[in-house]
């Protein structure tokens, strides 16, 4: 297999945001899978997840976090303790409003877009 080197990343894998990847939906449709729609989700080695079924319920049932942002958070190897000392500016405005766990759950899925997995883990937990 021929491969351009100018589409490898540091560790000489495919880095899926120097080429343009497409993918066939059905019929005549395509779907574009490039800058903001791809993301990654870390896997670890050696030890698996805990998956979406160990997720709280309340996380689980959220009427905002994606399939997506669901599966990130079931990809650590055990629910996280709550960080006494992680400080979150909006998560304190969200909490001093006494605001509905929707406003928690999007201030979450902020986070997990932008790969925060344990920031997100502790706007949940808090």
């Amino acid at each position: 297999m021929h491969i351009n080197e100018n589409i490898l990343d540091d560790a000489q894998q495919i880095d899926p945001n120097k080429i343009d990847l497409v993918g066939r939906m059905g019929k005549d449709w395509y779907v574009r899978a490039s800058g903001n729609a791809i993301f990654e989700v870390e896997k670890p080695n050696l030890n698996l997840g805990i998956g979406i079924d160990s997720l709280p319920t309340a996380i689980k049932a959220s009427e905002v976090l994606t399939g997506n942002h669901l599966g990130m958070l079931a990809n650590v190897n055990i629910i996280p303790t709550i960080d006494g000392n992680f400080h979150n500016e909006a998560l304190q405005v969200l909490k001093a409003e006494n605001s509905d766990p929707k406003m928690i759950h999007a201030l979450a899925a902020s986070l997990l877009n932008q790969g925060k997995v344990a920031d997100a883990w502790q706007v949940l937990l808090s």
